[in-house]
């Protein structure tokens, strides 16, 4: 495992609500929440530990109402490029968004990917976000186009690169194949590596078999997906 330090170090998450919600029971509303990730992605594990207890906790709190939640991670409901167009159809009430997969729809919000510098500090980089949320309305105004609206925003640690080959400088990399997502790919321009399309969810079989030799991501998803398993050499 080697470290690049990308231009761009975080990512957005937002958790989009389509419109009203039909009653289960008079006092008992039902949602339907889901994501592309499985719960082993920080945004995912947010939204399933922290966001859904909490709103069932507010709503009992201060309404007379209840909160039943259907809970579909892991593409269960939609796919990763999906969830955008999972909320706007109705198969899901929230959706829990990772931006680079949608870098058409969501291309404005898709600009982290694209700045030079960022800070390595998450809390740093959400408080500057929620400024630009506060202060610019067309970043809103993507999901309204979409019916929907956004809820809340998070970040990523650092981005790194694992191979299953060891390398040690940038020139190395000229030789071999990089999966990554969609807007992180530009980040390997200059490297001489070809960048493949290709989502983390197959990154353990991408390098397993050979479709690609190295994976671009941010660390903490080498533990969870696995992929020191197979890029051992860089470990």
């Amino acid at each position: 495992m080697n470290a690049l330090r990308a231009g761009c170090r975080w990512i957005l998450v937002g958790f989009a609500a389509a419109g009203a919600v039909a009653p289960a029971h008079a006092d008992e509303f039902a949602l339907r929440i889901g994501a592309g990730h499985p719960v082993v992605q920080a945004y995912v594990t947010l939204a399933k530990e922290f966001f859904v207890p909490e709103i069932s906790r507010r709503v009992a709190e201060r309404t007379k109402h209840t909160i039943r939640w259907t809970e579909a991670y892991g593409g269960a409901v939609a796919k990763l490029p999906e969830v955008l167009e999972a909320v706007q159809s109705g198969l899901l009430d929230i959706g829990a968004l990772s931006l680079p997969f949608n870098p058409s729809q969501l291309y404005l919000n898709n600009y982290c990917y694209y700045v030079p510098f960022t800070s390595p500090d998450p809390r740093q980089v959400i408080k500057i976000a929620r400024r630009l949320y506060d202060e610019f309305p067309p970043l809103h105004k993507q999901f309204e186009k979409y019916g929907q609206r956004l809820i809340a925003i998070g970040s990523s640690g650092d981005y790194n690169i694992i191979t299953t080959a060891p390398w040690e400088t940038l020139t190395d990399l000229g030789r071999i194949k990089i999966g990554s997502a969609g807007p992180n790919l530009p980040w390997l321009t200059g490297t001489g590596a070809t960048p493949v399309q290709a989502t983390l969810n197959d990154a353990y079989t991408g390098m397993q078999t050979g479709i690609y030799q190295g994976y671009m991501v941010f660390a903490r998803a080498f533990v969870g997906y696995r992929l020191s398993e197979v890029g051992k050499a860089n470990t």
